[in-house]
């Protein structure tokens, strides 16, 4: 059968309502012997939206999924789903796998955009912030970065992820924006702004450097060992202009 007419007797078949495991896992592989991506992705739409799959049967839909070649087919289908993935942690690691297969990084970001927005909380940041190790553009990462902030900001090993993440723009723009971002959200712990503070020693620019400092003054806990390190990265900055205005916003 071609392509279409194997997409048409799938959604043909599922509009009979709800089907038994055995019929659904048919479906499932009928699906998957479709070549086209965009007819394997309206299939396995269409199975997604008159079965409401969730946990197992979710998964096993997103397993498909993932063998779309199609970096935009890909990130269609998986956003169209993920406000369910999120509701169980193997279809959320599911969709990570799936998003692996992504190799544009406008897209893999708005696939892993749209799993956070969807809430899954501090673990959905967990789950896809090792897959954003793909991504090479500095603007996406941090974009990236930006939307995972809030829930990561709250969470030591989230935190730890979006740091990890962050130090590998090369941008020293990109980085004092994502690193102001994350400061903003303020942070949970102490060791929290230890880590975010090293992670600014990758920026080379004295003025991007001390924009992010005098930025992080606004929210930084009130602790010695902090603000030694602090200290320790504003002597980095060798314009003395950059260097006096942190030093202003330091001392209040």
């Amino acid at each position: 059968h071609s392509d279409f007419a194997r997409r048409h007797y799938i959604e043909a078949y599922v509009m009979t309502g709800p089907l038994p495991g055995d019929a659904y896992d048919r479906l499932i592989e009928e699906s998957a012997r479709i070549g086209s991506d965009f007819e394997m992705r309206n299939a396995l739409g269409v199975i997604y939206d008159t079965q409401s799959p969730r946990g197992k049967n979710l998964a096993e839909l997103i397993a498909v999924a993932g063998e779309i070649g199609s970096d935009f087919e890909l990130r269609q289908i998986l956003g169209r789903l993920a406000k369910d993935a999120v509701a169980d942690e193997s279809v959320m690691a599911a969709y990570a796998k799936a998003a692996e297969g992504i190799g544009s990084d406008f897209e893999l970001r708005q696939a892993l955009e749209a799993l956070m927005e969807a809430g899954g909380g501090p673990r959905g940041v967990i789950i896809a912030l090792p897959v954003a190790e793909g991504i090479s553009s500095d603007f996406e990462m941090r974009s990236l970065l930006e939307e995972a902030a809030s829930e990561a900001a709250g969470d030591e090993a989230a935190s730890r992820l979006w740091l990890e993440a962050a130090a590998t723009i090369g941008s020293d723009f990109e980085l004092a924006q994502a690193l102001t971002e994350f400061a903003n959200k303020k942070p949970s712990s102490v060791a929290t702004w230890q880590a975010l503070l090293e992670t600014a020693r990758g920026i080379g620019s004295d003025h991007e450097c001390a924009r992010f400092l005098v930025d992080a003054t606004a929210n930084m806990p009130d602790d010695p060992a902090l603000e030694e390190t602090f200290r320790s990265v504003m002597q980095g900055i060798g314009s003395d202009s950059d260097y006096r205005r942190v030093a202003k916003a330091l001392e209040g």
